[in-house]
């Protein structure tokens, strides 16, 4: 009975520090860049680059990912008060690979128009956005994941 329950142990323990250190790895590295500076009025262009880990792939952002049940990246915005989106996420063109459309490799930018409707009041406005993705390697593919970002402008 000792035998088996220590047995037990060391193999949750071991599923466990699996199961944790696959979730840390983040194959994503994203870096949101914008104007410093805004005045009302003012269309800024908000550019977020998302370079992919060698070896890894996220699903595009095309319909046929969805339908074939790929967690495709999409990317979200929450705009402070006096901010407002103009058009849609422009989006880099994805690759091929096997029957999918995905982002592989470094520089891929993707693109918000952002319009300044009205003055912050004495707070400098800040932007909080989501990258919502799913990682994929040659073996196997990572749980959808929610990667955070901020972009902070100066008044």
């Amino acid at each position: 009975m000792t035998n088996w329950f220590k047995t037990w142990c060391s193999l949750f323990f071991l599923f466990m520090m699996t199961t944790l250190s696959a979730q840390e790895y983040a194959p994503l590295k994203i870096d949101a860049r914008q104007p410093k500076q805004v005045t009302v009025g003012d269309t800024v262009e908000l550019l977020i680059r998302i370079d992919v880990d060698e070896g890894w792939y996220v699903y595009a952002t095309d319909a046929d990912n969805e339908v074939k049940g790929m967690t495709a990246l999409s990317i979200g915005f929450l705009l402070p008060k006096g901010m407002k989106l103009i058009g849609k996420v422009e989006l880099p063109d994805p690759i091929y690979h096997e029957e999918y459309t995905v982002y592989k490799g470094l520089g891929n930018i993707f693109k918000q128009r952002v319009l300044l409707e009205k003055a912050m009041g004495g707070t400098k406005p800040v932007i909080h956005g989501t990258v919502h993705y799913q990682a994929c390697d040659a073996q196997s593919c990572l749980p959808p994941t929610i990667a955070k970002f901020e972009m902070l402008f100066e008044k």
